[in-house]
């Protein structure tokens, strides 16, 4: 389905305006520990995809879980950590190509 873009851009801020408004709910709430620590430019430059659900092992879900203390926090929690992993991976490769 082909869609305007005006409404996708439209779309896209409101889910932005969604996501800085839970942020603000969540706030210091979130218990961090064992979690690396987050990057300035990490929350500003995260494209979200809305992909169909996939499957994460149950135990790393909870593990995410409790750390954050609060549900909508573990998916940011879980994008945090995947992407420190992409990033140290990409400078391992560039550091054996050069």
């Amino acid at each position: 389905m082909i869609q305007d873009p005006a409404v996708e851009q439209e779309q896209q801020e409101d889910r932005r305006q969604r996501l800085v408004q839970l942020l603000r709910e969540i706030g210091d709430d979130v218990d961090a520990e064992g979690l690396p620590p987050e990057r300035a430019d990490r929350r500003q430059g995260l494209k979200l995809a809305y992909y169909s659900p996939f499957e994460i092992d149950k135990q790393v879900v909870e593990w995410f879980a409790r750390r954050t203390g609060h549900r909508m926090a573990t998916t940011f929690a879980i994008n945090r950590v995947l992407i420190d992993y992409i990033d140290a991976w990409e400078r391992e490769q560039r550091k054996k190509a050069g």
